[in-house]
């Protein structure tokens, strides 16, 4: 008979098999189905904000809150809800979805920010999204470099 610690290892791996797609997203990393129901992606708050955002778990989350902390301090203030991190697989018709989907993608603002959309920055904003950028040594890609424009 299993003690507590084995039982509580089979819930464990019983709940992140429920939430596994068994499938990478485009930049590699597998994508869930749900948040915070015991897989790798788990909703955090934005430290000295309303917002909060749900990401994967370890050092993405790490670099991901870093970025979000540092909009929210020197480029504008973040209200709750201005920050979408994870979304189903599937649920929307965002560039980089996978990303989403797998915890490793964060839009800041989205409906302030619609895709295709370009200059939605003042130049002193946008100078620190570059500096936030350059911070992150390449780890980080912003929407605003792709094609379509994606400022969010």
């Amino acid at each position: 008979m299993p003690g507590p610690l084995e039982a509580a290892e089979a819930r464990a791996v019983a709940a992140r098999a429920k939430v596994r797609t068994g499938k990478p997203g485009t930049n590699g990393w597998e994508m869930e189905k749900a948040v915070d129901a015991g897989g790798a992606i788990w909703t955090k708050a934005v430290a000295g904000s309303e917002a909060e955002v749900a990401v994967r778990i370890g050092d993405v989350r790490t670099v991901l809150l870093h970025v979000v902390r540092r909009y929210h301090y020197e480029v504008e203030t973040l209200r709750a809800g201005d920050v979408v991190g994870f979304r189903e697989p599937g649920s929307s018709k965002v560039r980089h979805e996978s990303n989403h989907a797998s915890g490793t993608a964060v839009d800041i603002r989205p409906s302030a920010f619609p895709t295709g959309a370009s200059n939605g920055f003042f130049p002193h904003q946008l100078a620190v999204v570059r500096d936030i950028l350059a911070d992150c040594e390449g780890v980080v890609a912003w929407g605003g470099d792709f094609k379509p424009v994606d400022e969010g």
